[in-house]
């Protein structure tokens, strides 16, 4: 009797707790070029002095910046994870679906719901990642950012094997949730265990605190061409971080071409 039972209640825990959809597919057809400018921007700063920088594609969403560790969310998570109150962002590849995947929840309700602020779509088969557009349809633009990597070349590049990443660990991050926001607070990784990541677009250069115009001009012949006219006694964290953004991006965008 007490061994029906307890099969009983691990049946319904594993029905009740089935891996989410990911509404997105690996695709070789990449989006139009666009200018430098106008591209989303990633960057990704490892303790002490390490960091990573691409372009990147919007697929959904409406804020114009988005900070966290970032880390591993895989299709075959369960949905009951524990949410945790740290930033981050969700590392999400779209080359697969679970085994017997749930097909009402998708990744990006799960994870937005676990307290990520954005996700990062990408493929280790394929170019770039697609967003199934009856999904993308179907849900608010202004609800998730979701971003994918620009190319198979850039996913290859990306250290997205670094330990820093990891998988998603509720409780480890709820830990770090202080380190993670002084990090962002002060611009970079004050200790190590998670990557810090940075989304961002074109928009975000537009003002600062109070009102204040900012501008960051695109990197032409070296990484060194960045102008702000921000009031430093009044930008915004964000905008003060611009300058090191596109430095780094900069360099990155000048030597592939």
């Amino acid at each position: 009797m007490k061994f029906s039972a307890l099969l009983l209640l691990l049946t319904l825990h594993h029905v009740g707790a089935q891996s989410p959809y990911v509404p997105a597919s690996p695709t070789n057809t990449t989006l139009s070029v666009m200018s430098y400018d106008l591209m989303p921007k990633l960057l990704v700063q490892f303790y002490p002095e390490r960091m990573y920088a691409d372009t990147i594609n919007r697929e959904l969403g409406a804020r114009d910046i988005s900070q966290g560790a970032l880390v591993h969310f895989s299709a075959d998570i369960d949905s009951d994870v524990p949410p945790t109150t740290a930033p981050w962002i969700a590392l999400i590849s779209c080359d697969r679906n679970a085994t017997g995947h749930s097909q009402e929840l998708d990744i990006f309700t799960l994870a937005r719901d676990k307290g990520a602020r954005a996700a990062l779509l990408y493929s280790t088969t394929s170019e770039t990642c697609h967003l199934n557009p009856v999904y993308a349809h179907s849900v608010s633009n202004g609800e998730f950012d979701i971003f994918s990597t620009r190319s198979l070349s850039s996913t290859k590049h990306a250290p997205l094997g670094d330990p820093a990443y990891a998988a998603y660990d509720a409780q480890r991050l709820s830990d770090s949730a202080g380190t993670i926001t002084s990090g962002i607070e002060s611009q970079k990784p004050i200790a190590a265990g998670f990557g810090l990541a940075t989304l961002f677009t074109n928009a975000t250069t537009s003002s600062g605190a109070g009102g204040s115009a900012a501008t960051a001009s695109a990197p032409t012949n070296s990484p060194s061409s960045v102008t702000t006219n921000t009031n430093s006694a009044t930008r915004s964290p964000v905008i003060s971080m611009l300058p090191v953004l596109y430095t780094c991006l900069g360099a990155l965008f000048t030597s592939r071409i």
